[in-house]
């Protein structure tokens, strides 16, 4: 009974593998890939098998007379990979459909190639490989679903079959060129389902990679408790405005302020009651700062808001908004209220001053408008 248990696990197992190559569940740009990726690989062999055509045609009576058969590829070869070299130019504007047809006229070009080349030289000698290597390599490159990939072999193989007998006469060589053939065009598109498994798992492996690394990205910039820039990032956005400002010529301003009386709050509501001051301050912010302004916790209770092309002026309406929304939130304890002081500061565009002193300098004159802001008596900006 154990041994049939392990028979059957083996069957299924067989089973699933076999089902997991052949029906591979691929999306637009997974299939997109695929075809830039191999597009690529083609644009180069191209010119390296016309060169090899064209130096194998001066030996055409010692390749026993196939020279025709690479005339005929090289002169397909000069209209067909203008169309591949083009698709790999214009891909990222062309549809998919447009890509796959190219892709699919140099792919046949290759396969009728290798058959041509195996049935005009079978009659002198055994030249079944030829036939055979193309298919093996159209099929390493094919990029369609495995029915598609079974009708182009299917298709290519018919013919071949059909013509074999004009090329060979001894019937028992027939039969043997006929199964070897079969055989090694199934092998091919199993290879091929392969082939094409693998490169799909590894985009979709190496797209969940890149999601994951953007994801440790964010959270690397990001204020775990608020979800809000942290410090450092805060610091390189301002470095990045103050370049952009030299670049362009447009101002831009910073906001930055705090709790009044934090500590008392800490003291009076606990921790608890602090923290959720900071998470929900945090949720106003996100919602009332306008897009593309950066919202940072510089600190403790502290927190910048970095506005671009912005003159001071139309910065200090943006604190208002926010003072007056910090007065609005309600927290869990009915006696717990906030209020924000702050201080506006508008970017001098002095040039020359190294970038670190001239982030400093921003962040100094906000840092004193804000300590002035408290001394005439808070909930307030300067």
């Amino acid at each position: 009974m154990n041994i049939i248990k392990q028979i059957n696990e083996s069957i299924k197992r067989i089973y699933i593998y076999i089902r997991n190559i052949v029906v591979v569940q691929t999306d637009e740009e997974i299939r997109r890939e695929l075809y830039e990726s191999n597009l690529k690989r083609l644009v180069i062999i191209g010119p390296i098998l016309f060169i090899a055509e064209l130096l194998l045609l001066q030996f055409q009576e010692l390749l026993l007379n196939t020279g025709e058969i690479l005339k005929w590829f090289l002169v397909s070869n000069i209209f067909t990979y203008p169309i591949l070299l083009y698709g790999r130019q214009k891909q990222n504007a062309m549809k998919e459909s447009t890509i796959k047809v190219s892709y699919l006229i140099y792919t046949i070009a290759v396969l009728a190639l290798g058959a041509g080349i195996s049935l005009k030289a079978l009659i002198y000698a055994d030249f079944v490989h030829i036939y055979l290597i193309a298919v093996v390599a159209v099929s390493i490159f094919i990029v369609s679903s495995s029915l598609e990939h079974f009708i182009l072999l299917f298709v290519t193989l018919s013919i071949y079959l059909i013509l074999l007998p004009r090329f060979v006469a001894d019937q028992r060589m027939h039969f043997i060129i006929q199964v070897n053939t079969i055989i090694l065009n199934i092998l091919s598109w199993v290879f091929g389902r392969i082939v094409y498994s693998s490169d799909v798992h590894d985009l979709i492996n190496k797209r969940v990679l890149e999601k994951q690394n953007i994801l440790l990205a964010e959270l690397v910039r990001k204020d775990p408790m608020t979800g809000l820039l942290n410090h450092e990032s805060a610091y390189e956005v301002i470095r990045e405005e103050i370049i952009k400002s030299w670049e362009s010529g447009n101002p831009f301003s910073i906001i930055l302020f705090d709790i009044d009386d934090f500590k008392y709050i800490n003291n009076q509501f606990g921790h608890q009651g602090g923290d959720e001051v900071l998470i929900k301050l945090s949720k106003m912010l996100h919602d009332v700062v306008p897009e593309h302004h950066f919202v940072g916790r510089y600190g403790g209770d502290e927190f910048i808001i970095i506005i671009p092309n912005k003159v001071k002026e139309e910065a200090r309406s943006i604190a208002e908004l926010i003072c007056s929304s910090a007065r609005m939130l309600e927290f869990t304890s009915p006696n717990l209220h906030i209020t924000l002081s702050g201080g506006v500061e508008e970017f001098d565009m002095v040039r020359g001053v190294p970038l670190d002193i001239a982030s400093s300098n921003i962040i100094a004159a906000a840092d004193i408008k804000l300590f002035k802001a408290k001394e005439f008596g808070k909930n307030q900006y300067r």
